[in-house]
């Protein structure tokens, strides 16, 4: 069944990632992505976008598949009595009247429940993807960077700290050898997830607001699309997620997504985070659930 009030809505999914959270797990750091795959529905084949990737890698099945409970219906099996489901969102538009008798689009969401096939009984399940080898997650990784669309040019030498110049339009990396394991390509693409949001890509990062506090929100606002966007695209890639779980980096999150008036945080960083990916693949976004 479908529930409709946005902003209960929005508590709801809040709420779900804080229970990970204050339990010491950072829902988009799960080595379940690496490991056994992004989600995607059974029935469609499509993969899960946005906020409904953590959600899911969160439950911890060792299945990539899900499906409502008619879904598994109409395939000819079953959801195994007693199983509990698990929450995603769905977004969509309407177009209400308005006492002008005029029409115009406003945005919902939904929560809708799934169900892993590994909670399901008589359907037929294909073999989860084979995890990439590290070799071959690294190959896959540097050619979803030499790929990247109108991408901003990286430089090497003489930094010791990564960051991205909006200004300049520059990635700036410290050199290789300083990186250990995969974190280099985990960092270069939470930077390259900050770069879409120039103007000549998707025009995200305007100019910040001068007053103090609202500029350091909007900072922590777009640190956390690029969490997001590195953390899907380590998990594309088969590069294993956890980089940052700290007891600092956990908490500072679970203080912002505390707070009333970023209640709709994690919905909507997840939704820029999805878009940013979907240009660094460049990729259809049609094509995912």
């Amino acid at each position: 069944m479908l529930e409709a009030n946005p902003m209960t809505n929005y508590n709801r999914i809040t709420d779900l990632i804080l229970e990970q959270l204050r339990s010491g797990t950072v829902p988009w750091q799960s080595p379940y992505l690496a490991e056994y795959g992004l989600p995607r529905n059974l029935a469609s084949g499509r993969l899960y976008r946005g906020t409904n990737i953590w959600l899911l890698a969160s439950a911890s099945y060792e299945q990539p598949y899900w499906l409502t409970f008619k879904q598994a219906q109409d395939l000819g099996g079953h959801v195994c009595k007693g199983e509990k489901g698990t929450r995603v969102v769905k977004f969509g538009k309407f177009e209400p009247e308005d006492d002008m008798g005029e029409y115009t689009n406003k945005m919902y969401l939904k929560l809708y429940t799934v169900f892993n096939v590994q909670q399901t009984s008589g359907l037929s399940v294909p073999d989860a993807p084979s995890r990439l080898s590290r070799d071959d997650s690294v190959r896959k990784a540097a050619l979803i960077v030499g790929g990247m669309p109108k991408r901003p040019q990286i430089r090497h030498s003489g930094f010791n700290r990564p960051c991205y110049s909006l200004l300049e339009d520059v990635v700036r990396m410290p050199l290789r050898s300083s990186f250990h394991g995969v974190g280099y390509y985990q960092t270069l693409f939470h930077e390259l997830v900050h770069a879409t949001g120039h103007s000549s890509r998707l025009g995200r990062l305007g100019e910040f607001s001068k007053d103090r506090h609202e500029r350091l929100k909007e900072y922590s606002f777009e640190e956390l699309v690029a969490e997001l966007g590195s953390a899907y695209l380590s998990a594309h890639c088969g590069l294993d997620a956890a980089h940052e779980q700290s007891a600092a980096y956990i908490n500072g999150w679970s203080k912002r997504f505390s707070k009333k008036e970023n209640v709709a945080w994690v919905v909507r960083a997840s939704g820029q985070a999805q878009k940013a990916v979907d240009y660094i693949l460049d990729v259809d976004p049609s094509q995912s659930s």
